[in-house]
């Protein structure tokens, strides 16, 4: 049986960040200054969005925060026949400064894209269902790892919607987060880092 998924708080989000010494976005002289933090569920069960992602910003004196059901893992289709070589790639938890802008994803959906950085992963090389975390191989690099929906219909299951990438289950709610991320490339510019944290942190 899956295991539910994990949310913690904004503010046990931002402590771990603080812990971790991480860059917090926190100047508030406009809105829209973003920070974007994955928590990694230590749930394995295979080809689930079980992960949390957070868009959250300060303005007025406070925090103004959304999250959503998303994976950070490969689905399962990937776990057993990756693309790569080396096995299919899994996002190395820790803090991505500039990797992503705005653009499409497969020219198709519009996403975040890695355009800006590289990004540490892990190489999953075992070809079975599980996701594999401690393989001892990682690479670091552009690898076209982005921010994007699992297709224009929402999806229970990853399938071939992820190969390594950050997957929201739901258009409609990438379709928020992309509103947030335009408006935030007009004030703050068209770049946008990303924190991967572990459920393992908290």
């Amino acid at each position: 049986m899956a295991m539910k998924r994990f949310i913690p708080s904004w503010e046990t989000v931002l402590s771990v960040l603080e812990e971790k010494e991480y860059k917090i976005f926190s100047d508030q002289s406009k809105p829209y200054n973003l920070n974007i933090v994955g928590v990694r569920s230590c749930d394995i069960t295979p080809d689930k969005f079980n992960d949390t992602l957070y868009i959250a910003y300060k303005y007025a004196n406070q925090w103004w925060v959304l999250n959503f059901k998303f994976t950070s893992d490969p689905g399962l289709y990937y776990l057993e026949n990756p693309m790569n070589n080396l096995g299919t790639a899994i996002v190395l938890p820790g803090q991505y400064s500039g990797v992503w802008k705005t653009g499409l994803h497969k020219g198709k959906f519009p996403s975040l894209i890695q355009t800006g950085g590289p990004i540490t992963v892990i190489r999953d090389n075992d070809f079975d269902k599980y996701t594999d975390y401690n393989t001892g191989v990682t690479e670091t690099g552009f690898f076209g790892i982005n921010l994007h929906p699992a297709g224009s219909t929402e999806k229970l299951e990853i399938g071939k919607w992820g190969a390594g990438c950050q997957v929201l289950s739901s258009p409609h709610e990438m379709n928020i987060c992309m509103q947030l991320f335009f408006a935030s490339a007009n004030i703050w510019g068209n770049s946008f880092s990303y924190t991967l944290l572990r459920e393992e942190d908290f």
